[in-house]
């Protein structure tokens, strides 16, 4: 099957930050991303949006295609209204350029300590300022038509992780059109 605009990648890779996230969300994913535009059957022809190292940015496929990444795509389209895609892409877009949310990211390590170690039944994240690569996708799918309360439950939206919203849409049967070949990351 091809990616199809709008389909959602989950990622990982063998980067210290990766395995941190990987270790404190107990999944096999640290990333998300969207794939916004495919202008051609290139990897360098289709670009997706993420929440990357500094901020919200665009980038080509290519990046997890020729990269030491682990990914799978999912077909999100039976899942979304598409009229509400045509702005959910121009609110995406929007977003381009937004600081990434690096102490968000360490806001989320806290509050999952705390769960752990102490039962501490938060719901908020501690530092919410800047975005983070689940929240990006999460903000989508929502602006897409799918229900808030539905994907976060009772949590903030910038404590969802990849994994969450991975399970989300596994669990309403969601197909895999791409995946790598397992690097072992």
């Amino acid at each position: 099957m091809n990616l199809v605009e709008g389909a959602i990648g989950f990622s990982s890779s063998p980067s210290w930050i990766s395995k941190i996230i990987k270790w404190f969300t107990k999944s096999k994913w640290s990333h998300c991303f969207v794939i916004w535009k495919i202008f051609g059957q290139s990897d360098d022809e289709i670009l997706l949006v993420e929440a990357g190292e500094f901020q919200v940015q665009i980038v080509p496929f290519s990046k997890y295609v020729r990269g030491n990444y682990e990914f799978e795509i999912l077909d999100i389209i039976p899942l979304i209204n598409s009229e509400k895609k045509k702005e959910a892409d121009k609110k995406l877009i929007s977003k381009i350029e937004t600081l990434y949310g690096w102490l968000q990211l360490i806001g989320f390590g806290i509050v999952i300590l705390l769960r752990k170690w102490f039962g501490w039944k938060s719901k908020t994240n501690i530092w919410g300022k800047g975005k983070i690569c689940s929240e990006i996708v999460a903000e989508y799918l929502i602006d897409c038509g799918i229900d808030y309360k539905s994907l976060c439950g009772d949590k903030d939206i910038n404590l969802i992780s990849p994994e969450d919203i991975y399970q989300f849409l596994k669990k309403r049967n969601c197909s895999v059109i791409m995946k790598s070949l397992n690097l072992g990351g």
